[in-house]
């Protein structure tokens, strides 16, 4: 085994050679360089060209690392199964990978909070420009708190009130976002603006935007459509997680796309149509304009400056 067939077995096309498998693979937006992204069947494992990753355990890797670390192939198979299309031997199954997932997830851990929100309070409302009452209804809902570094941490919850997921943004000079290790892919922040409509299924609209900021920017700025409407802050093009929440939600009928006005954005924005309306949802695209806004945060912090 030469050095130039492991080079070429790392760089192969993961996603070619787990359908060629017959692996499942469901479209799940893009990666962050703008490539296509796959999740592996029901797996919480998403792959994009030669790289894979893991929500749940924060591992990932190349193409040969997929076959060894997930699905248990040794080494001297997976290079030729990769780099020359030789046949393994016995094809790994989904239940057979996502048992050898469960021995390395980890568990979505909340970091300590901070002893007073005070920090993430003036950036929401002074660098980001959202209301203050907006802001007082985050805290009181306990839909965000600040961790012990001062991060803003948006909790994602499920029907029964449970933290499945959680994404954390910087408050610093740098505007740092992510999503916490152990959460689940299918669990977007999503918010009810005060006050809640007696019956949550009052709420037949949801307006997705890449980030929580984003989303709430949207809904200060429409104030005669965010009422009774779901805001939902996707954490990146991550179409998975609308389509957990939809799945939650069948009542939801129409969906505002409030994505980002870049290139990954636009296009994403013409995809989701076309798979949201195959689903029976009215949806309407609505991404910000004007100069230099990329996003509806932009709008609003130019609206109010």
């Amino acid at each position: 085994m030469t050095k130039e067939q492991v080079q070429a077995a790392r760089q192969a096309d993961l996603a070619a050679w787990l359908r060629g498998q017959g692996y499942p693979l469901v479209p799940a937006g893009r990666a962050r360089d703008g490539a296509e992204q796959y999740r592996v069947g029901e797996e919480e494992t998403f792959v994009s060209g030669n790289r894979w990753y893991d929500f749940y355990t924060g591992a990932g890797g190349n193409a040969v690392d997929y076959l060894t670390r997930v699905l248990g192939v040794p080494f001297m198979v997976a290079v030729p199964a990769l780099a020359g299309g030789a046949a393994l031997p016995a094809t790994p199954t989904l239940p057979a990978a996502r048992l050898k997932t469960e021995t390395m997830r980890r568990t979505l851990r909340l970091p300590p909070a901070a002893d007073s929100p005070a920090q993430i309070r003036d950036y929401l409302t002074y660098r980001r420009c959202l209301p203050a009452a907006v802001v007082e209804d985050l805290l009181a809902t306990e839909t965000i708190y600040a961790d012990i570094r001062d991060n803003v941490i948006w909790l994602c919850y499920d029907d029964g009130s449970s933290v499945r997921a959680a994404m954390t943004e910087g408050t610093g000079c740098t505007r740092y976002k992510g999503v916490l290790t152990g959460s689940d892919p299918d669990y977007p922040w999503a918010w009810l603006p005060l006050p809640i409509p007696a019956s949550l299924s009052d709420a037949h609209v949801a307006v997705v935007a890449e980030s929580p900021v984003d989303v709430l920017s949207w809904a200060v700025l429409h104030p005669g459509q965010a009422r009774d409407v779901w805001l939902v802050g996707l954490g990146g093009l991550k179409m998975i997680a609308l389509q957990g929440f939809l799945r939650r939600h069948p009542k939801i009928r129409r969906v505002a796309l409030a994505l980002d006005a870049d290139d990954r954005g636009r296009a994403a924005a013409q995809s989701w149509t076309a798979e949201l309306s195959e689903l029976g949802c009215d949806v309407c695209i609505d991404l910000p304009t004007g100069d230099n806004c990329k996003d509806w945060n932009d709008v609003l912090i130019r609206s109010v400056g």
